[in-house]
């Protein structure tokens, strides 16, 4: 078993109360989110969005949340937003890449991307709100008012059986949605385009031989219930949303200091989420023995086959954004890769998780 590290990071973020008096009408909102409650994505992330708004705000914003697809599963949160059935939503971009061509278009750079997930989910909030109108007019058009991304720790290959070369691989089924088709096609593999939350049940059931997905997942996701084996291709930085939003009708009851107290509740919450999902893939990775995970080194022909693949991504998503008639896709995407330098830098320098909320206050919410 391969014994390696990826950093561990402290997940919790203080939340501070706005020294503030918020003179305006009370508003509940009902957030919608098909991950489990219990997961990264939600107790680390939405939940301390929503419970920092209601603090900082001394409970005139106040909410309840709907996770676990009880009200919107991840093929319907758009949806769900649009026609008032919840205030919010839990949104991955990979899902709906015709009906948000404009935001999908960095969304299919992950998997060209290595990158610590505190950095690039600032990026592309940053990216989003401060240098792409066009996106934040696309999500408009679906009553959504953008507030903040997100991004995941990099993807390993989970499978019910080990593998370590190419050949170990050909002819698997792996649950790769979207933009991550192309990495199992790239490993000789099948992809099968299901959400995170029904992988479970394909893997338990044999309808996948394997999943894309962090370390963190073998909990998280319960994955490793059903498949311990861990190949560490370490390829593409998942990442898009917004998983911080409001609907255009809620936003346009809040005031001036609610509006400010959102976008901040955001930063928080990213920086959270982010920082959980690095910590809990060093937890995964810690608790290997105790829990019968293996993790495999990837041979190399298959180290091969992923760099190989990893140089082409940038220019293959220029061609399709082009042909999809996004004139400036080429300027999008270097723009967007040149905020992840950004942020990378700025991540690496401070590797303090209050620092980081606080440099993307300055950096991106004050200038909105």
């Amino acid at each position: 078993m391969s014994v390696f590290k990826r950093g561990a990071f402290c997940a919790a973020i203080a939340l501070p109360l706005l020294a503030t008096s918020v003179s305006a009408q009370d508003i509940s909102i009902a957030y919608g989110a098909y991950s489990p409650p219990t997961s990264d994505s939600i107790d680390q992330g939405i939940k301390v969005f929503l419970d920092s708004m209601k603090e900082m705000s001394n409970g005139s914003i106040d909410y309840e949340l709907f996770a676990g697809g009880v009200m919107v599963a991840d093929r319907t949160t758009l949806a769900g937003v649009r026609d008032g059935l919840v205030d919010g939503a839990q949104i991955a971009t990979i899902y709906f890449p015709s009906e948000l061509p404009q935001n999908s278009l960095i969304t299919n750079l992950s998997p060209a991307l290595n990158a610590d997930a505190r950095a690039v989910s600032a990026a592309v909030s940053e990216f989003v709100l401060l240098n792409c109108e066009d996106c934040m007019e696309e999500l408009r058009g679906w009553n959504i008012e953008y507030l903040g991304g997100y991004a995941i720790s990099t993807y390993d290959l989970i499978c019910v059986e080990p593998a370590e070369a190419l050949a170990d691989l050909s002819g698997r089924t792996v649950r790769a949605a979207g933009s991550l088709g192309p990495i199992a096609t790239t490993l000789g593999m099948v992809p099968v385009n299901l959400g995170q939350s029904e992988a479970y049940e394909g893997l338990q059931r044999g309808q996948l031989d394997c999943t894309l997905g962090s370390p963190g997942a073998l909990k998280s996701f319960s994955y490793g219930d059903v498949a311990k084996n861990v190949i560490l291709i370490q390829t593409s930085t998942p990442f898009g949303g917004p998983y911080y939003d409001l609907s255009l009708d809620i936003w346009g009851q809040m005031s001036d200091e609610q509006k400010a107290i959102a976008y901040e509740s955001a930063a928080k919450a990213q920086v959270s989420a982010a920082a959980s999902f690095l910590d809990n893939d060093q937890a995964a990775i810690d608790s290997a023995d105790e829990n019968g995970y293996i993790f495999i080194e990837p041979g190399p022909d298959m180290q091969a086959a992923l760099e190989e693949y990893r140089e082409g991504v940038v220019e293959e998503v220029i061609a399709n954004g082009e042909a999809a008639g996004i004139d400036d896709a080429e300027t999008k995407v270097r723009t967007f890769l040149d905020i992840v330098e950004k942020w990378s830098g700025i991540v690496a320098e401070s590797d303090d998780n209050d620092a980081i909320v606080q440099a993307m206050m300055s950096e991106i919410y004050d200038k909105l």
